[in-house]
């Protein structure tokens, strides 16, 4: 049994197609490639950070009377919306790690993520 990580495999398939496939397409196909080698960053992504993420979504909702899993995050929706969950620091907190998290799973360059986080991290430093 090879001893090779998943993550590392990923990473080799993606090289291989961004180095060695693409300079060799046009048109729609290199699109597609260009499109493949970015899902598998995002697949390598989450395997990373799914379980800081899962244990950050168990933490909080727990703490609001909600069973992690499937459905869990429209279950704190519709608690907010029926106001059995209240707006407040801790709240606003978690979402915004939440957030943070989901970003750098799904594209940790984009501006959004990149200025969410410093302006995020400056506000929980005060705290």
């Amino acid at each position: 049994m090879s001893q090779t990580h998943a993550d590392e495999l990923l990473l080799a398939i993606r090289e291989f197609l961004r180095q060695d496939v693409l300079p060799q397409l046009e048109g729609f196909s290199a699109y597609t490639a260009r499109v493949a080698a970015n899902s598998l960053g995002i697949v390598a992504r989450q395997l990373q950070l799914q379980p800081e993420l899962d244990r950050l979504d168990e933490q909080a909702l727990t703490a609001y009377g909600i069973e992690p899993g499937n459905g869990a995050l429209q279950q704190l929706a519709l608690k907010l919306r029926n106001g059995e969950v209240r707006v407040d620091a801790t709240l606003v907190h978690y979402l915004q790690q939440r957030t943070l998290k989901s970003l750098a799973i799904d594209n940790p360059r984009y501006s959004g993520y990149l200025a969410a986080s410093k302006r995020w991290q400056t506000e929980a430093e005060k705290l």
